[in-house]
Protein backbone atom coordinates (compact mmCIF):
# COMPACT_ATOMS: atom_id res chain seq x y z
CA UNK A 1 0.00 0.00 0.00
CA UNK A 2 3.04 2.49 0.77
CA UNK A 3 3.97 1.76 -2.68
CA UNK A 4 0.63 2.49 -4.77
CA UNK A 5 0.42 5.97 -2.29
CA UNK A 6 4.08 6.83 -3.80
CA UNK A 7 2.64 5.79 -6.95
CA UNK A 8 -0.45 8.34 -6.92
CA UNK A 9 1.93 11.20 -5.76
CA UNK A 10 4.37 10.59 -8.99
CA UNK A 11 1.15 10.66 -11.04
CA UNK A 12 -0.03 13.67 -9.26
CA UNK A 13 2.81 15.55 -9.57
CA UNK A 14 3.14 14.24 -13.32
CA UNK A 15 -0.26 15.50 -14.17
CA UNK A 16 0.39 19.38 -12.32
CA UNK A 17 3.54 19.54 -14.51
CA UNK A 18 2.10 18.69 -17.84
CA UNK A 19 -0.76 20.52 -17.11
CA UNK A 20 1.54 23.64 -15.95
CA UNK A 21 3.83 23.34 -18.55
CA UNK A 22 2.26 21.93 -22.00
CA UNK A 23 3.91 19.69 -23.46
CA UNK A 24 7.05 21.17 -23.58
CA UNK A 25 6.70 24.83 -22.26
CA UNK A 26 9.45 25.21 -19.87
CA UNK A 27 11.18 28.43 -17.42
CA UNK A 28 13.90 28.91 -19.57
CA UNK A 29 11.84 28.94 -22.88
CA UNK A 30 9.70 32.04 -21.09
CA UNK A 31 13.00 33.59 -20.03
CA UNK A 32 12.61 32.97 -16.52
CA UNK A 33 14.79 31.22 -14.20
CA UNK A 34 13.77 28.20 -13.02
CA UNK A 35 14.16 29.54 -8.77
CA UNK A 36 12.19 32.67 -9.67
CA UNK A 37 9.57 29.98 -11.76
CA UNK A 38 8.72 28.47 -8.26
CA UNK A 39 8.34 31.19 -6.14
CA UNK A 40 5.44 32.12 -8.24
CA UNK A 41 1.82 31.17 -7.02
CA UNK A 42 -0.10 28.54 -9.11
CA UNK A 43 -2.33 31.41 -10.63
CA UNK A 44 0.80 33.21 -11.80
CA UNK A 45 2.40 30.47 -13.74
CA UNK A 46 -1.04 29.74 -14.78
CA UNK A 47 -1.21 33.01 -16.34
CA UNK A 48 2.12 33.38 -17.42
CA UNK A 49 1.50 30.00 -19.42
CA UNK A 50 -1.68 30.78 -20.68
CA UNK A 51 -0.44 34.81 -21.78
CA UNK A 52 2.71 32.25 -23.63
CA UNK A 53 0.61 30.26 -25.49
CA UNK A 54 -1.89 33.31 -27.18
CA UNK A 55 1.32 34.96 -27.93
CA UNK A 56 2.93 31.89 -29.33
CA UNK A 57 -0.07 30.64 -31.55
CA UNK A 58 0.20 35.02 -32.73
CA UNK A 59 3.40 34.62 -33.90
CA UNK A 60 3.26 31.54 -35.53
CA UNK A 61 0.05 32.62 -37.57
CA UNK A 62 1.91 36.00 -38.52
CA UNK A 63 5.05 33.79 -39.46
CA UNK A 64 2.87 31.24 -41.61
CA UNK A 65 1.05 34.83 -43.32
CA UNK A 66 4.43 36.47 -44.03
CA UNK A 67 6.05 32.88 -45.65
CA UNK A 68 2.64 33.02 -47.59
CA UNK A 69 2.69 36.68 -48.96
CA UNK A 70 6.28 35.43 -49.97
CA UNK A 71 6.50 39.18 -51.10
CA UNK A 72 9.69 41.37 -52.32
CA UNK A 73 9.95 43.65 -49.68
CA UNK A 74 10.10 47.49 -50.58
CA UNK A 75 12.54 48.42 -47.58
CA UNK A 76 14.20 46.64 -44.99
CA UNK A 77 16.33 47.14 -42.48
CA UNK A 78 20.57 46.16 -41.57
CA UNK A 79 20.74 46.15 -37.86
CA UNK A 80 23.78 45.18 -35.93
CA UNK A 81 23.54 44.69 -32.68
CA UNK A 82 26.65 44.97 -29.88
CA UNK A 83 28.19 45.70 -26.80
CA UNK A 84 26.10 45.62 -23.31
CA UNK A 85 25.33 41.94 -22.38
CA UNK A 86 22.46 39.84 -22.51
CA UNK A 87 20.57 37.40 -19.90
CA UNK A 88 21.24 34.18 -21.05
CA UNK A 89 20.42 30.86 -19.56
CA UNK A 90 19.70 29.92 -16.90
CA UNK A 91 18.73 32.93 -16.51
CA UNK A 92 20.30 33.97 -13.20
CA UNK A 93 23.54 36.60 -14.93
CA UNK A 94 23.94 38.54 -17.92
CA UNK A 95 26.70 37.70 -20.03
CA UNK A 96 28.78 39.85 -22.94
CA UNK A 97 27.63 38.89 -26.42
CA UNK A 98 29.15 38.96 -29.69
CA UNK A 99 28.28 41.47 -32.07
CA UNK A 100 25.47 40.29 -34.95
CA UNK A 101 24.19 41.75 -38.09
CA UNK A 102 20.63 40.92 -39.01
CA UNK A 103 18.19 42.19 -42.18
CA UNK A 104 14.40 42.35 -40.81
CA UNK A 105 12.00 42.93 -44.01
CA UNK A 106 9.14 45.62 -43.61
CA UNK A 107 6.27 43.92 -41.86
CA UNK A 108 8.51 41.07 -41.00
CA UNK A 109 9.80 39.43 -37.78
CA UNK A 110 13.44 38.01 -37.98
CA UNK A 111 15.66 36.39 -35.08
CA UNK A 112 19.44 36.02 -34.52
CA UNK A 113 21.34 34.74 -31.71
CA UNK A 114 23.64 36.28 -29.60
CA UNK A 115 26.63 34.06 -28.69
CA UNK A 116 27.99 34.72 -25.40
CA UNK A 117 31.78 35.96 -25.65
CA UNK A 118 32.92 33.81 -22.28
CA UNK A 119 31.30 30.44 -23.66
CA UNK A 120 28.93 28.27 -25.58
CA UNK A 121 25.94 29.80 -24.56
CA UNK A 122 23.36 31.90 -26.69
CA UNK A 123 20.08 33.53 -26.57
CA UNK A 124 17.67 34.44 -29.62
CA UNK A 125 16.61 37.87 -30.13
CA UNK A 126 13.57 38.36 -31.63
CA UNK A 127 12.98 41.90 -33.54
CA UNK A 128 9.91 43.54 -35.81
CA UNK A 129 10.05 45.68 -38.22
CA UNK A 130 6.29 46.96 -38.14
CA UNK A 131 4.87 50.21 -39.45
CA UNK A 132 7.97 52.46 -39.29
CA UNK A 133 9.16 51.32 -36.22
CA UNK A 134 11.31 48.23 -35.14
CA UNK A 135 10.24 46.68 -32.17
CA UNK A 136 13.33 44.93 -30.37
CA UNK A 137 13.03 41.92 -27.74
CA UNK A 138 9.62 41.07 -27.26
CA UNK A 139 8.32 38.96 -24.21
CA UNK A 140 7.33 35.70 -24.55
CA UNK A 141 4.45 35.74 -21.94
CA UNK A 142 3.95 39.94 -21.31
CA UNK A 143 0.77 40.83 -23.72
CA UNK A 144 1.95 44.90 -23.36
CA UNK A 145 5.33 43.47 -24.92
CA UNK A 146 4.33 40.93 -27.17
CA UNK A 147 5.91 42.98 -29.92
CA UNK A 148 9.20 44.32 -28.61
CA UNK A 149 9.74 45.58 -25.66
CA UNK A 150 11.71 48.43 -26.93
CA UNK A 151 10.34 50.43 -30.07
CA UNK A 152 12.92 52.31 -32.21
CA UNK A 153 10.43 55.03 -34.22
CA UNK A 154 11.72 55.79 -37.73
CA UNK A 155 14.11 58.13 -38.28
CA UNK A 156 15.56 59.76 -41.67
CA UNK A 157 18.78 59.47 -40.33
CA UNK A 158 18.25 55.56 -40.92
CA UNK A 159 18.66 56.54 -44.73
CA UNK A 160 22.63 56.97 -44.20
CA UNK A 161 22.35 54.78 -40.42
CA UNK A 162 22.33 55.74 -36.95
CA UNK A 163 23.40 54.52 -33.61
CA UNK A 164 21.47 53.74 -30.67
CA UNK A 165 23.55 53.09 -27.53
CA UNK A 166 22.64 52.41 -23.93
CA UNK A 167 19.75 49.98 -24.76
CA UNK A 168 18.08 48.32 -22.30
CA UNK A 169 15.62 45.74 -23.38
CA UNK A 170 12.98 43.62 -21.12
CA UNK A 171 12.00 41.14 -23.03
CA UNK A 172 13.28 37.84 -23.68
CA UNK A 173 16.85 38.67 -24.01
CA UNK A 174 16.66 41.17 -21.77
CA UNK A 175 19.88 43.72 -23.15
CA UNK A 176 21.70 45.76 -21.03
CA UNK A 177 23.55 49.13 -22.05
CA UNK A 178 23.59 47.34 -25.63
CA UNK A 179 23.94 49.56 -28.92
CA UNK A 180 22.12 49.32 -32.29
CA UNK A 181 23.33 50.62 -34.97
CA UNK A 182 20.14 50.84 -37.89
CA UNK A 183 20.37 51.43 -41.88
CA UNK A 184 17.24 51.44 -43.82
CA UNK A 185 17.93 49.65 -46.88
CA UNK A 186 15.32 50.14 -50.16
CA UNK A 187 14.95 47.39 -52.81
CA UNK A 188 15.10 48.24 -56.13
Amino acid sequence: MHKKCGNLLYLACLFVTVTLFGCSTTPSELGIAANEWQSYSQERQKAILDNYRKINAENIAAAKFEKKSNKLSQSYLVVRVSDGKALMEPFINWQAFKPAVFNVNHEECTEVKLFSTENEKSITLRSCYKGKTLFIDPSRYDVTKKLGSVTVNYSPLWQQGFVYSGINTYGYARLQNATFAIKLQESK
